[in-house]
């Protein structure tokens, strides 16, 4: 990676990351409504349903960028593996705060193995594929052909979930097992390697206060990840009142 690459922050990295929280904030906006307040869409088909892909694909996509960047710059594969792990355990610890959570709102549907156990997990399988460089997009390729292929398995045991095996019955609010969307966390490294390792890329330019505002977007999106749904639902009410049951 060029030197003048090493420490510096990739604005477009910054401006996917916050165009995949305004289309997270969009897409539960719209849910809320249509949940809560009985608005009459259907945020689980159609352009909702693909918002939301897009949106959950493009998160996939610029973590498995962002890391196999961070983990370039690691003066050692030492640094690498102590930096993945403990990035993998920041985001981990919020993906078990949203499973608590969301198993005290509906015990039949809470969220096991959702995006964010799936970006924690891929952080710390990444620099076990940090030396395929570019050969991670047909890795990637190839996971996501094997989870398709795999969808719909089931077995007796919660286990196999990160896999995409579910067990009898399985119903949650939020599920992305490795197979297939690790694949995507691949393709996005590749991508990453090279554009910015091989063809050392030095960013796109914007104007200074473009550039910090989507870095502080960037850099606080896994509290929003966290905060973003109270927040939503709180505002809902103050416009519309409490939802009736």
């Amino acid at each position: 990676m060029n030197p003048e690459n090493i420490m510096r922050r990739f604005p477009e990295i910054d401006v996917l990351r916050t165009t995949a929280i305004l289309g997270m904030v969009i897409y539960h906006t719209a849910y809320d409504l249509a949940e809560f307040y009985g608005w009459n869409f259907d945020p689980l088909h159609g352009g909702w349903w693909l918002l939301a892909r897009s949106t959950a694909v493009l998160f996939l996509l610029v973590s498995g960028a962002s890391n196999t960047i961070a983990n370039a710059r690691a003066r050692n594969t030492g640094a690498m593996w102590r930096r993945a792990i403990v990035r993998s355990l920041q985001i981990a610890v919020a993906a078990l705060l949203l499973t608590v959570v969301t198993y005290f709102f509906n015990a039949n549907t809470y969220i096991r193995f959702g995006i964010l156990h799936c970006i924690a997990l891929s952080v710390l399988l990444l620099p076990l594929f940090q030396n395929f460089r570019q050969w991670n997009l047909l890795l990637g390729i190839g996971i996501i052909v094997l989870g398709n292929a795999m969808m719909g398995t089931t077995t007796g045991t919660s286990l196999l979930l990160p896999f995409g095996i579910m067990p009898f019955d399985f119903i949650s609010l939020d599920y992305f097992p490795l197979l297939p969307w690790f694949g995507v966390v691949l393709m996005g490294s590749a991508v990453a390697d090279y554009v910015y390792r091989r063809k050392e890329f030095r960013g796109i330019h914007l104007p200074s206060a473009l550039t910090s505002e989507f870095s502080v977007v960037s850099r606080w999106s896994l509290v929003i990840y966290l905060a973003h749904q109270p927040v939503i639902l709180l505002i809902l009410i103050l416009l519309f009142g409490r939802p009736t049951p």
